[in-house]
Parts: structure tokens; C-alpha cells; sequence
């Protein structure tokens, strides 16, 4: 749980050119995460999409996050699910294999 004193990022308000790159990122990794079925329950991922996709709702309502929760799903947590995932499904294949 962030800290009630801990500042906001709000990409939007970003001086680069790719302002709108962290949005995009951010997008993507929670539709991943959400199809891996690692989002918490209360968070609706579909609740983000105004009908133009999460990138654009978020952009558009100038979305600002903290830190620590933006680290909760970053990439590296994102490949450390993924590999978890293909492992999963490896055992679970070769539990079959072995049965037969």
C-alpha cells in the first residue's frame, strides 16, 4: 500500500516526446496481467476502458499513479509471472504425458 505522503507520476505532464509511451506500457502489462489472471479481484481491468481502449482512457483523463504501485507491475514482474506460467503449464503437460 503506497504511503499517504508519497508524490504522484503523471505521465501526461512528462517533458520527453514519447509522453504518452508510459501509458502504453502501463496498458500492456496490465491487459497481460489480467489474461495471466494476476490482478486483484477488485481491480476490473475492463472498468479502465472507456471504449477506445486502457491507453486512451488513461491519457485522456490525464491518469497519475504512484510509484510503488506502478512497480507492482513493471516488466520484470511481468516476465517473473510469465515464466511462472509456462512452468506451470509444462508440469501440467508432462503430469499427462506421464499418466499414458
Amino acid at each position: 500500500m503506497p504511503r499517504n505522503d508519497e508524490s504522484l507520476t503523471i505521465p501526461s505532464q512528462n517533458t520527453r516526446q514519447d509522453k504518452g509511451s508510459s501509458y502504453c506500457i502501463l496498458a500492456r502489462h496490465l491487459r497481460r496481467f489480467n489474461e495471466l489472471g494476476l490482478l486483484p479481484n477488485s481491480f476490473l481491468l475492463s472498468r479502465l476502458d472507456e471504449g477506445s481502449g486502457v491507453e486512451a482512457a488513461l491519457s485522456a483523463n490525464n491518469a497519475r499513479y504512484h510509484k510503488t504501485c506502478r512497480l507492482r507491475c513493471n516488466k520484470t514482474k511481468l516476465d517473473r509471472a510469465e515464466k511462472r506460467h509456462l512452468n506451470i503449464g509444462a508440469d501440467e503437460e508432462e503430469e499427462v504425458i506421464a499418466r499414458k
